[in-house]
């Protein structure tokens, strides 16, 4: 059997540390673009110095994501999202990792992140967008007669 190419939908690139919306650039925005409103809010027995402490270690490993996915190591840079997203969650995590489990052509992975981003982010402007790619993985995988059930 020869393997399908996937077309992306989305543009080529992954969302930048603060961004919550996938307006993916082929260059992502740099953190400081960060709007206050944008910040994670505090857990009832987190303090704002622990906050800080997770984001900086998390930027870490974000930032090391960003760098190999520019450089085309997608399974790197998977590793890299998801120790990020485990130190601190967000939906530019779930984002990242959807884009980087499409560029690895790991369907089921990308379907199962895309769909958790829409549901976390119902409101974002980019939805359609997101949902696109959906259905495009969807029909992929229908025409193999195959289907991935993501269960919330």
């Amino acid at each position: 059997m020869r393997k399908r190419a996937f077309v992306h939908g989305l543009c080529c690139g992954v969302l930048a540390w603060g961004m919550f919306s996938p307006r993916a650039h082929a260059q992502p925005v740099t953190p400081e673009a960060q709007s206050p409103a944008e910040a994670p809010t505090r857990s009832a027995s987190g303090t704002r110095a622990a906050d800080t402490d997770a984001r900086r270690h998390a930027r870490v490993f974000f930032d090391a994501g960003v760098a190999l996915y520019r450089q085309a190591r997608y399974a790197e840079a998977l590793e890299s999202f998801q120790q990020a997203q485990a130190i601190f969650d967000g939906p530019v995590f779930v984002f990242n990792l959807a884009r980087t489990c499409d560029r690895l052509h790991d369907v089921a992975c990308a379907l199962s992140r895309y769909r958790e981003y829409r549901e976390r982010n119902p409101k974002t402007g980019d939805i359609p967008e997101v949902e696109r790619r959906i259905k495009a993985l969807e029909a992929d995988l229908k025409g193999l007669g195959v289907q991935v059930l993501s269960v919330t």
